[in-house]
């Protein structure tokens, strides 16, 4: 089961990068601005998802709006890799009482919803990309600092990290050489089921106007347009949820699929 969990997600995954690769050199017509054709059309050649309600056609802005997803996805995670595994492994070398402090502070930034982060910098700031990538990946640096002090936790308590100790190696040396290549497989798990979240918070985001700005596409933008015309062309609203439900659903099942495979207490016996 863990198998075919990671091969979809793989295959989901790697549609949604497909279409943003190739909506870097084509698209069917231009998704920024209008052309001739008629506002509203339902599906049908040449428009094979029909047009919104400027005359742009769907299927072209959907292949853009993957680009917005990934960068997103990608920026976001990155800010909170490159924040919160340092931070986590440092403080499991601690002593105890300054590491259940850091811990309690992690526990308060948790409870910090991003999208509520993502108000606060847009008012100072401006909403766009880059503020919609920073309140995703500020928000998600708690989560990977519990991760990577859990899995540092454990390696340190191993011995070859004791015999490593004994023969003198600095605190650095072993968070370079042991810890790390260690807690890698946990901080890919995690990285991967914390892209769902962002494809998912940036749409939230965009959709209140606080992320990618018009008239750059991306999913949760579609989403607040075909809102005015729910009721008249209800599919404006369908392929964007599609896109965005199989994108979420893409990354969760390849950061399912990748747990149960690299924990061997989860790995199946066959």
């Amino acid at each position: 089961m863990s198998r075919l969990q990671l091969r979809l997600g793989l295959v989901l995954v790697a549609l949604v990068a497909v279409m943003a690769l190739v909506s870097v050199f084509w698209t069917p017509f231009d998704a920024l601005y209008n052309t001739s054709f008629p506002r509203l059309r339902p599906p049908e050649w040449p428009n094979v998802l029909g047009t919104d309600r400027l005359g742009r056609d769907v299927f072209s802005r959907l292949l853009v709006g993957a680009q917005s997803c990934l960068v997103v996805g990608v920026i976001s995670v990155g800010i909170a890799t490159l924040l919160g595994v340092p931070a986590g492994i440092v403080t499991a070398q601690l002593p105890k009482a300054a590491s259940e402090v850091v811990m309690r502070a992690t526990d308060v930034a948790q409870a910090f919803p991003a999208l509520l982060l993502a108000i606060l910098l847009a008012g100072v700031f401006g909403g766009g990309t880059v503020t919609a990538m920073v309140a995703i990946g500020l928000a998600a640096v708690p989560q990977f600092i519990r991760i990577a002090r859990a899995g540092a936790l454990s390696v340190l308590a191993s011995d070859y990290v004791l015999a490593a100790r004994s023969c003198g190696s600095s605190r650095l040396t072993i968070a370079r050489t042991h810890v790390l290549p260690n807690i890698a497989p946990l901080v890919g798990v995690q990285a991967s089921v914390t892209f769902a979240m962002a494809i998912l918070a940036e749409a939230a985001l965009s959709y209140l106007g606080l992320g990618t700005q018009p008239p750059t596409p991306s999913w949760g933008s579609m989403l607040k347009d075909a809102q005015s015309v729910w009721y008249g062309s209800p599919l404006q609203a369908v392929w964007p949820g599609i896109a965005i439900a199989l994108a979420v659903l893409g990354f969760n099942l390849l950061g399912d699929g990748l747990r149960d495979l690299l924990d061997p207490k989860l790995r199946e016996v066959t």
